[in-house]
């Protein structure tokens, strides 16, 4: 049996604007609310109002479709890197919490396909590949050169450090201030939680440094 996320497929018709973007917004409600497997792609057509061929004369499968639909959404920020990690780090979160609080839908997929990744492990590797894996091979780079130039510690895994940087502050910051009143003002907290983490990773003459 053919691997289902093997190839995208962009073949066909010249593409319609309107029924691309009625077939992105039906697969996005339609994962949100059913998850990836409840997103057929028979689903899809009929709450986007075509016919299921017209799906398969631009996406091979739903997979691929749902991957289109995630970098709709996922607008991408530039960690750049002006030889001050601490200010290139809180211009990179300012600029990631502007974009994701523009679009709540981005929240609601994004915890839906942490909730489904354990079951469809092959696509989340895919997503990766096609999505993620640029970017965040670009910050692990800038990552290593402040650690060359001892502004945070060169004995922490460049992966553990943007494992505690990158996403979780974000994502923590959005869900709680749905539910806890009184949350830092979001203009001070980019600032606040860059320095707070920067307290344990910044260089320790103390600590060795292989």
């Amino acid at each position: 049996m053919p691997n289902p996320i093997e190839s995208p497929k962009r073949i066909g018709r010249p593409r319609n604007k309107k029924s691309d973007k009625a077939i992105l917004n039906a697969a996005l409600q339609l994962v949100v609310e059913k998850g990836i497997q409840g997103a057929s792609m028979e689903a899809i057509a009929e709450l986007a109002g075509v016919g299921k061929p017209t799906l398969y004369r631009r996406w091979n499968s739903k997979e691929y479709l749902i991957i289109d639909v995630i970098r709709e959404l996922n607008l991408r920020v530039a960690f750049k890197d002006s030889g001050n990690f601490r200010d290139d780090l809180i211009q990179f979160l300012k600029e990631e919490m502007q974009i994701k609080t523009s679009n709540p839908m981005w929240f609601q997929l994004f915890y839906r396909l942490i909730g489904e990744a354990q079951t469809h492990p092959q696509f989340m590797r895919v997503l990766y590949d096609q999505l993620f894996k640029e970017g965040i091979q670009h910050i692990l780079v800038i990552i290593k050169q402040a650690q060359l130039r001892k502004e945070i510690r060169p004995d922490l895994d460049p992966i553990f450090i943007f494992t505690l940087l990158g996403g979780p502050p974000l994502l923590y910051q959005m869900f709680l201030s749905a539910i806890i009143p009184d949350q830092i003002p979001i203009e001070n907290w980019s600032e606040m939680v860059v320095d707070a983490m920067l307290k344990g990773i910044q260089l320790n003459p103390a600590l060795p440094s292989d």
